[in-house]
């Protein structure tokens, strides 16, 4: 048992250094191709390629899973993605097409990560345990989210372009390193890719769970992703370098809520079920999004959102820490990739649904603002009057 829990800790080191490493090279390649176009809007474009290599590594993960072991797909993800980062520090003259393209194979490699190390920690944990292990190795990529931007933010101020590029590339050596300490371990299953949908018609609770998390948590979450960038440049009058600060005020927030359900340090928080975590989180970030309307400043912006970070990490461990009980090893792959693509597809929608009203003049940033925090209250309150907690129960 200490074995594996050391093992899920280590995993959550890797997590923290290769995720570093991303957000440290974040807004150096956002530049670079601001740089190469000349434009910023293609620069913009970097989120939706992401997007589109996050839902091609989720469709073709639960298939890798059949041949390759989890330890292969954690080494040889991250020494791929090293390899595809060295070649952008090393071309800084490439086309805007072909950095993009790089990006987008450097993503699949990292979902193909991410998934593997999520599917790895749900299989050597227990049922008692998988709050903890979850809040674990959120808190390496947390502590990841409000380090980097803040050391990326200075390097580009100080360095050449590629010196946070190079750092990255680096970044993924060295995980892809520590990888091959991690013992072997490979599911035996058959994939299938209506398997999923089978395992949601016949569990009840797991159905609800997943609209949830596919769905309606990225209707409050999504609007406010596009309006805090619109926040900070019509508001405070200051440039897309300056998100990087809000990113850090996030990791930070997300750190403190993450370490609160650690199990040997959430004597408050452990006698509340996970269901009861995220209804309570939903709550305080409905209010603290109303909180965001016509604060006089940049730095109480700042400090709210490390303030509603707190919350985003609960909720965000909680609803987490329950899919894993409520899904078996062989279902777990196939759920948490079917999670994601639905998930990016309704953020998509969101963003672009707030693009749209916005440019029309339809809504204002402050109607936006109200939207979101109304969804997050009503999902609070479906989670309150549905059966989601007395499926729980169950698994108690």
């Amino acid at each position: 048992m200490q074995d594996n829990k050391r093992l899920n800790k280590y995993l959550s080191l890797i997590t923290f250094i290769t995720s570093l490493g991303d957000f440290i090279s974040l807004f150096a390649v956002i530049k670079l191709l601001e740089h190469t176009s000349g434009s910023i809007a293609i620069a913009s474009y970097t989120v939706s390629v992401k997007s589109v290599g996050i839902v091609l590594g989720a469709l073709t993960f639960p298939s890798l899973l059949n041949s390759v072991s989890l330890k292969i797909i954690l080494t040889i993800s991250q020494l791929l993605a090293g390899v595809l980062i060295a070649i952008l520090a090393s071309n800084t003259f490439l086309q805007p097409a072909l950095i993009m393209l790089i990006l987008l194979l450097q993503t699949i490699m990292d979902y193909y990560f991410g998934a593997a190390k999520q599917t790895y920690s749900k299989v050597i944990s227990k049922d008692e345990d998988h709050r903890s292990y979850q809040a674990q190795l959120f808190k390496g990529f947390y502590s990841a989210q409000f380090i980097g931007p803040i050391i990326s933010f200075l390097l580009i101020s100080s360095f050449p372009i590629t010196v946070p590029i190079w750092i990255d590339a680096i970044s993924f050596f060295v995980a892809s390193f520590m990888c091959i300490k991690v013992p072997m371990l490979k599911l035996h299953r058959n994939h299938s890719i209506a398997a999923p949908l089978q395992y949601l018609s016949n569990n009840a609770g797991l159905s609800l769970l997943f609209l949830v998390r596919a769905v309606l948590i990225w209707v409050p979450i999504g609007i406010y992703n596009y309006l805090i960038f619109s926040v900070i440049k019509e508001h405070y009058h200051m440039e897309l370098i300056h998100t990087a600060w809000t990113y850090s005020a996030v990791g930070i927030g997300s750190i403190i809520g993450s370490i609160l359900l650690l199990s040997n340090r959430s004597k408050l928080l452990k006698q509340f079920m996970d269901t009861e975590i995220a209804i309570f989180a939903f709550v305080m970030l409905g209010i603290t999004r109303i909180a965001l309307i016509n604060l006089p400043s940049f730095i109480l912006l700042l400090g709210l959102i490390i303030f509603a970070g707190i919350f985003n990490g609960l909720h965000v461990v909680a609803l987490a820490s329950l899919n894993r009980k409520m899904t078996t090893n062989k279902q777990f792959p196939e759920i948490a990739s079917l999670t994601t693509v639905i998930s990016k597809l309704t953020d998509w929608t969101i963003s672009t649904g707030c693009f749209f009203l916005l440019s029309k003049h339809w809504i204002t940033y402050v109607d936006g603002i109200w939207v979101s925090a109304i969804s997050f209250w009503l999902l609070a309150l479906m989670l309150l009057i549905t059966k989601l907690k007395s499926f729980e129960k169950l698994l108690l």
